[in-house]
């Protein structure tokens, strides 16, 4: 799996990133990455593509606005529509606060978690950046309990989703088979958060190309850490 994906990427550079993440995971020393660390980069601006007046957002791991921000920053405060996903409850209020006093249009907020079928999950609510699904934890009387659905089935789309935005700890593999008629038909940017684990930095190359080969994926550091690393693609 780690071979097959490390081919599926564009760049070389993308191949050289992909070798220091899985260098600095092993042996816990950061330089691998500082040393092919080019410059910061964000999920709307990147060398990969660009971002225009008549996006239509995907936002999936919204926390308390901090991603929309940035969107509105990068693109000068214009877009078509935003769909923001934010699964704690504290982070959502935070959320919606920002939007009703920044006085934003046609954002919509939903505390529903993105999976690949209709069920309810077990959710550790850190009010924080760190909150979320807690896997193999059902028993444990400390967690919350959320809705999750496809993102294919969570909303009536009037506008074609022309961004996916994903920032998830756990369940970045469930989100994208949740929303497999997003990315055939709506073919949207990508920015995926993938360096909090090696499992998704070999897995989730893999399977954009399974239902969607037309995506050319590349692999970037939105910052000189691990954690950072992000997986860009357009189809």
């Amino acid at each position: 799996e780690f071979e097959t994906a490390y081919q599926l990427f564009e760049d070389k550079r993308s191949q050289n990133n992909y070798l220091a993440f899985l260098k600095t995971r092993v042996s816990g020393n950061s330089q691998y990455i500082l040393d092919l660390y080019h410059k910061e980069y964000n999920f709307f601006n990147n060398d990969v593509f660009h971002i225009n007046e008549e996006e239509v957002l995907l936002d999936v791991g919204a926390f308390d606005g901090d991603t929309i921000r940035l969107f509105l920053r990068e693109n000068k405060g214009s877009y078509r529509c935003i769909y923001a996903l934010e699964q704690d409850e504290t982070n959502r209020n935070k959320l919606k606060r920002y939007i009703k006093e920044a006085g934003l249009h046609d954002v919509i907020v939903t505390g529903k978690g993105a999976w690949n079928k209709e069920e309810r999950l077990y959710f550790e609510a850190c009010n924080e950046q760190t909150s979320g699904v807690v896997m193999g934890k059902e028993n444990n009387a400390e967690k919350n309990s959320i809705e999750a659905e496809p993102l294919d089935d969570m909303f009536t789309y009037t506008e074609k989703v022309s961004m996916l935005k994903i920032n998830y700890f756990e369940g970045v593999k469930e989100a994208i088979e949740g929303a497999q008629n997003i990315l055939r038909v709506h073919k949207p940017k990508l920015a995926i958060t993938v360096g909090f684990d090696s499992r998704n930095i070999r897995y989730i190359p893999i399977l954009l190309k399974q239902i969607n080969p037309d995506y050319k994926l590349y692999l970037r550091y939105n910052r000189g850490m691990v954690s950072a690393c992000t997986l860009y693609g357009l189809a």
